[in-house]
């Protein structure tokens, strides 16, 4: 009778123990197959669930089906989703300030993406975080130019149809002759296959991640800007998980966190740009110094357009690059 009695008790602590426990939904927005979902959110999924072991539970759901880029920002906040990945190009009109990123630079992404968290937590974006909670910055490696084919010159780029998902990369191609599409990432692919676009602006990371290697032979490596973003919560959503629960959340958030996200993507840049660098088939062209000059002054005045039609961007840009300077001396 008393061994019964104890079991009684037993199963019905593990059961209250259970329910106690929170599930969230973390949607990637990637494929299961991207390098960011097996050798980052798995990992990161997979420490959470250790350390939160019958109270909170990472239910890491990667691809589409439950978000995608245009939509994961509404769905985090509608709770379909607890947990996503964007970029703020997706989120329009949210995040102005935060895309100052996403500018074009000669920084690591590890370096940009701390110098983000740092002007997050410094206050001068707190506007745009009034309903989102980040739990980890990241400012993308730079965005360069992937054609189908050749270009009729590498001076300018007029007729080019280029694909820019973001705001900053859109503005950097049209300063150099070509027209934008405005498509996410994953219409990329079919754009190029069917002759829609000649190229797309984007990392040498989604270039890997979207098979673009199947359908461009040219590419420009030089900075045309790139995208900011975050994994984040809801900031209602968060503010109520239990306080174990979101002991266990921020212990894998933060500077730090953001730190290793940002490190992830530059390293996983460099592979991709590696990797294309040894293969044949396709060329990987560095400019001329003349030709470097000449880009650089056409995209710079992206950085200048962006000061002059973000309200408080100067500000902005200079707490940004001053906390930037700290971060690459080490601080």
């Amino acid at each position: 009778m008393k061994k019964f009695a104890l079991a009684a008790v037993l199963a019905c602590s593990v059961t209250t123990a259970s329910a106690e426990e929170v599930d969230l939904k973390f949607a990637t927005v990637s494929p299961a197959t991207a390098a960011s979902v097996r050798e980052f959110y798995v990992p990161w999924s997979a420490r959470v669930n250790e350390q939160g072991t019958g109270v909170v539970k990472i239910d890491l759901r990667p691809g589409n089906s439950l978000a995608t880029s245009n939509t994961a920002y509404a769905r985090v906040m509608n709770d379909v989703v607890q947990i996503v990945y964007t970029l703020f190009t997706y989120v329009s009109g949210k995040f102005p300030l935060s895309e100052v990123a996403a500018l074009p630079h000669s920084e690591t992404a590890d370096q940009t993406s701390v110098a983000l968290w740092r002007l997050y937590k410094s206050g001068m974006l707190d506007a745009e975080y009034d309903e989102a909670q980040p739990l980890m910055f990241i400012s993308l490696p730079q965005s360069i130019l992937h054609l189908a084919k050749p270009p009729k010159s590498i001076d300018n780029l007029n007729g080019l149809r280029i694909i820019a998902p973001g705001k900053i990369t859109a503005s950097s191609v049209t300063k150099l002759g070509a027209t934008p599409l405005t498509l996410t990432t994953a219409e990329i692919y079919e754009s190029l296959q069917r002759g829609v676009a000649d190229g797309a602006a984007v990392t040498w990371t989604a270039y890997q991640i979207y098979k673009f290697v199947e359908v461009t032979r040219y590419h420009v490596d030089q900075s045309l800007g790139s995208a900011a973003g975050m994994v984040l919560m809801a900031k209602k959503r968060y503010a109520a998980l239990p306080e174990p629960a979101r002991k266990v959340i921020d212990a894998n958030a933060g500077e730090e966190m953001t730190r290793s996200y940002g490190k992830f993507w530059e390293d996983d840049d460099n592979k991709g740009r590696s990797e294309a660098k040894a293969d044949s088939r396709r060329s990987v062209v560095q400019l001329t110094p003349a030709q470097r000059a000449n880009w650089s002054a056409k995209v710079q005045a992206t950085l200048d357009e962006w000061v002059q039609q973000t309200p408080g961007g100067d500000k902005v840009l200079a707490k940004y690059n001053a906390i930037l300077a700290d971060v690459k001396a080490g601080k």
